[in-house]
């Protein structure tokens, strides 16, 4: 069972600890590798750790035949920076509610990417 956390958590560790998740993942022959779907099931259970609100949905979909990794980072990042601007305050405390939300709008996001090829 995941651990919840109801405290505040600070924007700037969680993304940090999402990009430990990715291994920062940037080269391109990293972003195109193929994953399986226990892999991919992998990195969505362990992004769902990052944000310590216990149990999220499962995966649903059909997985796609050709999902390639940076199909999922893309995915984790460009939720992050559509939720928070670039100025966002490395400090500025996330509440829970808040970290649900914004958890669900990534998996969704991965989902979709996994979901597509």
């Amino acid at each position: 069972m995941a651990k919840i956390n109801k405290q505040d958590l600070e924007f700037y560790p969680i993304v940090q600890e999402l990009e430990e998740v990715l291994n920062s993942a940037t080269k391109t022959l990293d972003l195109i590798r193929l994953i399986d779907e226990q892999e991919f099931l992998q990195l969505r259970t362990k992004i769902i750790s990052v944000f310590s609100i216990g149990e999220m949905y499962p995966f649903s979909g059909e997985f796609g035949e050709e999902v390639e990794f940076g199909d999922v980072s893309d995915a984790v990042r460009a939720t992050t920076f559509s939720l928070y601007p670039q100025d966002t305050e490395m400090d500025k405390p996330i509440g829970i509610g808040e970290r649900k939300e914004w958890c669900k709008k990534m998996l969704e996001t991965m989902d979709a990417a996994a979901n597509f090829y």
